[in-house]
């Protein structure tokens, strides 16, 4: 067996090389790691690894799948993949591997949202070379040093060669726009921090607010605060069981903050998982009491402090969801990156329209259910 097709083979069946692999990209996300696929399968996913590489070194997909219905049928979804090699050739060994699966197992098509980022200004123009936030954009307070996060953009097109392989535009599942923050200079850091937002965060400080690292104990007050924060801005909230087994199955690597008042009350927490250099904070809320105290704002800066202290480099808020939350995730400085949007793989074209129109029934009714009236965000990512 050539090098190549070993390597190829270990990613596709030993969870334990596929995360090192996962890891080591400086683009992969918790959401192709291993534990991900263990955290859905509680919820009725299952998954299959897809593997090729082309000479690039090796591309590779974790498949979450789903049965529709009681038929022979599925669907598939890789969240924040494909990780890896991204040259044409590469994505098109991918394309034809997970075609051939794909028939396999009965797919009606396979969803994915590639982790390939242009970088965006704060006046939301898109290049795809690294370049300073725009200072003194309109009705935003430029960084201090107009500094810069690390963006890793990949070379070329690969969205345009997805496009030439037959893979066609999708629904969103995933953000498609994210503001990262580099972890490496924590004097930077806090400089690149926005006046008024530095005034926040101390006057937290001041009025008794304090953040503590929690554990599974404090799932019940944070969920309470995710269900406040959902109920505020219109999306969808996992049940509780989810953030506990996120908890359990990442070990280490995942961590929950809680901010408190003086008396103990919680008003605010985040849930945050880290992925090689990179932590995220898939899932937060907060309460009035949160807002009034500007605790969100202490929390936040905490978080990335303590991500910085674990080792890590590069904090992603996951996800920029409106023009509110665009605006106090800009005050932590970064860099905004942008994302292609999804794309599916059609296996069987008939199939597939159908059920892109029952899932948007679906969400529609359930949002009308829930009388949320805004378009679903972050939490509603399968």
């Amino acid at each position: 067996m050539a090098p190549s097709s070993a390597q190829v083979q270990r990613l596709t069946t030993d969870d334990a090389a596929w995360d090192a692999f996962v890891r080591r990209d400086p683009r992969g996300t918790y959401l192709q790691l291993s534990g991900w696929a263990t955290v859905k399968a509680a919820s009725g996913w299952r998954h299959h690894r897809v593997v090729t590489d082309a000479g690039a070194g090796p591309v590779g997909l974790q498949v979450l799948v789903r049965s529709l219905g009681p038929g022979p049928f599925a669907v598939g979804y890789a969240p924040r993949g494909p990780v890896g090699a991204s040259d044409p050739e590469s994505l098109r060994a991918l394309t034809a591997r997970l075609t051939t699966v794909a028939r396999r197992e009965r797919l009606s098509h396979v969803t994915i949202d590639p982790p390939w980022p242009v970088v965006a200004d704060d006046t939301g123009t898109a290049s795809g070379e690294s370049a300073a936030e725009t200072e003194g954009a309109a009705g935003v307070e430029p960084t201090p040093s107009g500094s810069t996060a690390r963006a890793s953009v990949p070379a070329g097109d690969p969205a345009a060669t997805l496009r030439s392989l037959g893979w066609v535009a999708s629904d969103a599942v995933q953000h498609d726009r994210t503001r990262v923050v580099d972890l490496t200079d924590t004097d930077r850091m806090w400089q690149d921090v926005r006046s008024r937002t530095r005034r926040y965060v101390n006057a937290a400080r001041k009025s008794g607010i304090t953040v503590t690292r929690e554990g599974e104990a404090a799932i019940p007050e944070f969920h309470r605060l995710l269900a406040a924060t959902a109920s505020r801005a219109g999306f969808f909230a996992r049940e509780a069981g989810t953030y506990a087994r996120l908890l359990e199955v990442f070990g280490d690597d995942a961590w929950m903050l809680m901010a408190r008042t003086a008396d103990g009350t919680a008003v605010a927490g985040l849930q945050l998982i880290r992925c090689g250099d990179t932590v995220v904070e898939p899932s937060g809320g907060m309460d009035d009491a949160g807002a009034e105290t500007r605790a969100n704002h202490l929390l936040k800066w905490e978080s990335m402090a303590l991500a910085a202290s674990l080792g890590a480099t590069r904090y992603d808020m996951w996800g920029i969801a409106h023009g509110g939350i665009d605006q106090f995730k800009a005050g932590f400085g970064g860099l905004e990156l942008r994302y292609p949007g999804a794309f599916d793989l059609q296996t069987l074209p008939l199939l597939r329209p159908a059920f892109l129109a029952a899932r948007r029934t679906w969400v529609r009714m359930a949002r009308r259910r829930s009388g949320l009236d805004r378009q679903p965000q972050e939490e509603t990512a399968r």
